[in-house]
């Protein structure tokens, strides 16, 4: 980030109300592209929409002031994202892990298993909310 800062290429937004961050955004602008790369909100100002609210205003920036020709809002179907564009890209790529060393054996394994085991987990909390248990 600190390189991106000092080349000129970050864009960073923070939403305020009374000294306390509701919101914050990380993007890369280079070349005409304007590409979020973190995004997060504090959970007790959900009702504000906080992150939508700062989304317009650094959008806003970034076609006004930087003349974006494109965003990247990254990979995943967030339903947020749907409010910003109209069509999505195809993300794809190669992973290679070497699966003869520890480190390697592991995050291929963290690689392949990570996403389907964080669901698993994530509908087992939402039970378990359910029935009263958490």
């Amino acid at each position: 980030m600190k390189i991106a800062a000092d080349l000129g290429y970050l864009r960073l937004g923070v939403l305020r109300l009374d000294g306390k961050a509701m919101a914050a955004q990380f993007w890369i602008f280079s070349g005409g592209v304007g590409s979020l790369t973190r995004t997060n909100f504090r959970e007790d100002f959900r009702d504000e929409a906080p992150g939508v609210v700062l989304s317009n205003m650094v959008i806003e920036y970034l076609l006004d002031v930087d003349h974006a020709t494109h965003l990247d809002l990254g990979y995943g179907d967030e339903d947020y994202k749907g409010r910003w564009v109209q069509d999505a890209r195809g993300y794809s790529g190669i992973m290679g892990y070497n699966p003869g060393t520890p480190r390697g054996y592991f995050s291929g394994h963290k690689n392949i298993l990570g996403q389907p085991l964080k669901r698993m987990l994530k509908r087992g909390r939402l039970a378990l909310k359910v029935r009263g248990a958490v």
